[in-house]
This record gives structure tokens, C-alpha cells and sequence, in this order.
């Protein structure tokens, strides 16, 4: 890949790679890594596509730079749907530190459980906010918006410990408009 636009559809491919756990994920994703700085939309995707990969790869270490890396390429995004990558993001990002608070709890290691919860928190208030300014700019109607908040949410009950069941099937319901 040499181009933007050849980036941008190998980013939408490496969403399918990374969901099914395709080995060829990790390769794609490197390739996509080497375009980095051609685009703040693709750098945000493909940090994303990182975090989650790099989550179900078990780096957590990884998965969290990366969050944060795409954070940081959405507040260098001056558009109106920049809310919207900042709910994705945060999302994606609840889900990062509800593993790192799972597995700090199976360990027993107290220092990175009360880290996790404390990023987690931050990401929790930022799409909190997000959502809210959504909802003043008109996109209420927005079921990706939805979703992610309806997911972001269950993913919060799971990173203090008590993973709501109801909260899920919130996230399910909220995704239930086809996208699976």
C-alpha cells in the first residue's frame, strides 16, 4: 500500500481480519502502521485496529498506547463527527481496561486494577460528554452512537467488577439494527 485511499480500504478489511482473528491481521496492520501520519482518520483506525488486536492478543501494554494514540489522532481531527470517533474510541478503549482489570484481579495485583479504573473512569466521562454534545448537535438518531455508548456502558460495569447483565443486553439490543 502506497496511498491514502489504498490505506483506508485495507483498514476496513483489517476490521474483518482482527474480528475473525485472522493471521494475517498482524501483517495488515504493520503494513497500514508504515502509511502512519498520511491521514488522522486512517492513524485513528488503525490505532484502533491495534488496540483491539493487540487485546485479543493479550498486550494489553500495546492495546492501551494504542487507545491512547487514536485519542490523540481524533483531537487533531477538525470535524462536526468528531464525536463520534471519540465515543468509537472510548468505547474500544473501556474494553481494553475492563481486561487489564480482569486480569489485575486474577493476579491479585491491586496497582494496575486501581490504574485501570482510573483510565477507564477518564474514558467513561470523555464519551459521556460525547454522547451529550451528539445529542446537542442532532445525532441522537445515530445508531453506531448508541451502540458504542450502550456498549462503553456494559464495558464499565465489567472493568469495576460486576459485569451487568442487563447493561449487555442494552449493547445487544442497541446493535441490533444489523450490525453484529
Amino acid at each position: 500500500m502506497t496511498t491514502v485511499a489504498e490505506g483506508r480500504l485495507a483498514a476496513a478489511e483489517l476490521v474483518v481480519l482482527v474480528a475473525r482473528g485472522r493471521a494475517a491481521a498482524g501483517k495488515r496492520l504493520q503494513q497500514l502502521v508504515d502509511l502512519g501520519g498520511a491521514d488522522r482518520y486512517l492513524d485513528m483506525d488503525v490505532a484502533v485496529l491495534e488496540a483491539e488486536l493487540a487485546t485479543w492478543q493479550g498486550d494489553l501494554g500495546r492495546a492501551t498506547s494504542a487507545v491512547q494514540r487514536a485519542l490523540a489522532a481524533v483531537e487533531a481531527i477538525e470535524h462536526v463527527d468528531r464525536v463520534s470517533d471519540v465515543i468509537w474510541v472510548c468505547m474500544k478503549g473501556l474494553t481494553v481496561q475492563a481486561e487489564r482489570a480482569e486480569r489485575a484481579r486474577a493476579t491479585g495485583d491491586a496497582a494496575v486494577l486501581a490504574d485501570a479504573i482510573a483510565v477507564g473512569e477518564v474514558l467513561l466521562e470523555r464519551m459521556r460528554a460525547a454522547v451529550a454534545q451528539a445529542d446537542r448537535a442532532g445525532l441522537a438518531h445515530d445508531v453506531y452512537l448508541r451502540g458504542w455508548q450502550a456498549k462503553g456502558e456494559a464495558e464499565w460495569t465489567r472493568l469495576q467488577g460486576s459485569s451487568d447483565p442487563a447493561r449487555w443486553q442494552a449493547a445487544v439490543e442497541a446493535f441490533s439494527f444489523g450490525h453484529v
